[in-house]
């Protein structure tokens, strides 16, 4: 759990050059050794028709036609990914002016608590946690982009924010955004749970109020959620919300080492009248 929690403020770099993206289509996102997959399955998507199922369980494919693609400003890929899903809900804030609330310039990063505070703040009803494939599937299928934080590639372990958009069972495929490209991106399931796993499968829904019915149970027995809160009401420096929610997260998963970490720093604060708030790859500032 630590490993995974303190992961999740990596770098998101900025746009890659044409001189650095991996070959061809689908591919220059992430798959240098997966086999090339026709960009008009992209455009068919848009015509799919939902298939028998079990009832409860999602269809065998569904793409989510109408989440903006947005291309990051250098590193910031987690303000471009939480501006696509609010352009999404109908919100017109812009990747900049979440920029200024969430992205960390010294580290050149911006941690996904601050996304989840960021919406939080904003009005809407907003989750992180740790996912699954199925889970994800779920999500979309009840037209709830998903926030992924991955690895950028499997050769690339800097930090990359996408939206998670549609899939399809049948070739084993997630849809996403990237903000690095204006086109929807494919990914196959096996790659996706590689880039993914590294963070934990840390995942952040975010929807307006009206959604929050398909939401219930985030909120219960929720570690990742009461870190992340943790953590960004930490970096805001009020204690006291971070404290009750670190206090939550340990009586969830008693011994937490990132929960027991910020606590002492919040005990140890006074001294010196300065405060060293933790960010999440152990940084301090």
């Amino acid at each position: 759990m630590l490993a995974t929690q303190l992961n999740r403020g990596r770098i998101c770099r900025g746009p890659l050059s044409r001189s650095q993206r991996p070959i061809e289509d689908i591919r220059r996102t992430i798959l240098l050794r997966q086999p090339l997959w026709r960009s008009a399955l992209i455009l068919a998507l848009l015509c799919f028709a939902v298939q028998a199922s079990t009832p409860g369980d999602p269809p065998a494919r569904y793409l989510i036609s109408n989440v903006p693609g947005i291309i990051q400003l250098p590193n910031y890929c987690g303000p471009a990914a939480l501006a696509s899903v609010l352009g999404y809900w109908g919100d017109s804030v812009t990747q900049t002016a979440i920029g200024q609330k969430t992205f960390d310039k010294r580290h050149a990063a911006t941690n996904g608590a601050e996304l989840l505070l960021f919406a939080r703040d904003r009005g809407y009803v907003a989750f992180s946690y740790d996912g699954s494939i199925a889970d994800l599937k779920t999500r979309v299928a009840q037209n709830l982009p998903v926030i992924v934080l991955q690895y950028q590639a499997l050769d690339d372990k800097r930090g990359h924010f996408r939206v998670v958009m549609g899939y399809d069972d049948d070739r084993k495929l997630l849809y996403t955004r990237d903000s690095n490209y204006e086109s929807v991106r494919a990914i196959p399931y096996a790659t996706f749970a590689k880039l993914w796993e590294p963070y934990g499968n840390w995942s952040l829904i975010v929807a307006p109020t009206s959604e929050s019915a398909k939401l219930s149970g985030l909120d219960r027995n929720n570690v990742v959620l009461h870190l992340d809160l943790g953590q960004a009401y930490l970096r805001r420096n009020n204690t006291s919300l971070a404290t009750a929610h670190l206090r939550e997260a340990l009586r969830l998963e008693p011994g937490n080492e990132e929960a027991v970490q910020m606590l002492t720093q919040i005990s140890s604060r006074g001294a010196s009248g300065r405060h060293r708030i933790a960010t999440s790859n152990g940084a301090a500032q």
